[in-house]
């Protein structure tokens, strides 16, 4: 078992994108609760919700996220 953590760089990357959270969302095709919710860290990713996210911003899996295993 796994689980996807997300780094404090989700937040300063999408802010220095100029993205707000609902921008981010529509961009990536998942709901703004969901990002707000990931990058608050108060729920964890999925990895296809991590994926999208990245692919949104154009950063890498392991600069926004962790694996833990667990």
């Amino acid at each position: 078992m796994f689980t996807i953590i997300v780094k404090p760089k989700l937040t300063a990357t999408r802010l220095k994108n100029g993205m707000s959270i609902r921008s981010l969302a529509k961009k990536a095709g998942i709901n703004p609760t969901t990002v707000f919710k990931v990058s608050a860290g108060k729920c964890n990713a999925t990895p296809t919700t991590a994926k999208k996210i990245c692919e949104a911003l154009g950063e890498k899996f392991d600069e926004l996220f962790e694996v833990k295993e667990g």
